[in-house]
């Protein structure tokens, strides 16, 4: 085993026995259920963002927390992000049985990637990306693809880094 290997939740797609727990990974005294997401199937590549909503229910027992995580990947192994990039999560507090709904806005620029063969420029490339909303990195419970179209596009910096998410 190789020790100056990294180690990190989205490096590569195989696991690592060096890692105990998933990145994300908690316990909780309930159980929660995640259904009904909707995502922009497609957007062109200068859009601002991409809007995803989804719901998330307590099924358990208990009043807890839930922190969702909403990660991008690539559907393309010919992508040049990673195949798993954290890209938001939200907090939502649920009563036993209680159903929320959470909206995020991904903005274009998280399904992007850094370059710096001529110069230094953030890079959004057209093509079709997972968006996956799950508990852990490794415990995913709804998945869709979307379509960003057009032209690529290239800024020297990117004006937004993590999602906004709010909870209905």
């Amino acid at each position: 085993m190789e020790i100056n290997e990294p180690i990190c939740y989205n490096y590569k797609a195989e696991k690592d026995p060096r890692i105990a727990w998933p990145f994300g990974y908690g316990l909780s005294y309930t159980t929660f259920e995640y259904q009904n997401l909707k995502a922009d199937a497609e957007v062109a590549t200068t859009a601002e963002s991409v809007n995803v909503a989804f719901e998330v229910k307590n099924t358990g027992k208990m009043a807890a927390d839930e922190v969702v995580q909403i990660y991008v990947s690539p559907t393309d192994e010919q992508q040049q992000i990673r195949p798993k990039q954290l890209q938001g999560f939200v907090r939502v507090k649920l009563e036993p049985g209680e159903t929320k709904t959470v909206k995020v806005k991904l903005y274009t620029e998280q399904f992007g990637f850094y370059s710096h063969q001529d110069k230094r420029q953030w890079n959004i490339a057209p093509g079709q990306y997972e968006v996956k909303v799950g508990a852990s990195s490794e415990d995913i419970r709804l998945k869709q693809v979307v379509t960003l179209k057009g032209e690529p596009v290239v800024k020297p910096l990117r004006d937004h880094y993590f999602s906004e998410a709010a909870t209905l």
